[in-house]
């Protein structure tokens, strides 16, 4: 017996920036920072800024607590900044945003990571 398997697949890299930051679709802010990591790979400063403008952007759309943890979760994993301070920086701007204490469902965070291993 044979299985077919069809998924709906989008490449990254056909998306302008514009269309991404404008989107209201959760999904295109983890396109971004995909995009702004492989764009800036060697520019730590430059990936640092744009990782506060998601942030900027986050704080605009009316997603629930929860979906906007698990986006600030996946952000800080997929941009890496290996400076300690710049970290404590994104760290405060993140918890501006999410002061509310209950614990996140993590399922939308672990789609996005499956999602973002195939373009590593």
């Amino acid at each position: 017996m044979e299985r077919n398997y069809q998924y709906n697949t989008a490449c990254i890299a056909n998306y302008t920036e514009a269309e991404l930051q404008t989107s209201q679709n959760p999904f295109a802010l983890i396109c971004l920072a995909v995009q702004y990591n492989n764009l800036y790979r060697n520019d730590e400063e430059q990936r640092f800024n744009l990782k506060r403008n998601l942030i900027r952007i986050l704080r605009q759309r009316a997603y629930k607590k929860e979906e906007i943890i698990e986006l600030l979760e996946f952000i800080s994993d997929t941009i890496h900044i290996s400076d300690t301070m710049k970290n404590r920086i994104f760290d405060e701007e993140a918890m501006n945003i999410t002061l509310s204490g209950f614990i996140p469902n993590s399922s939308l965070f672990l789609l996005c990571c499956s999602v973002v291993q195939m373009f590593f």
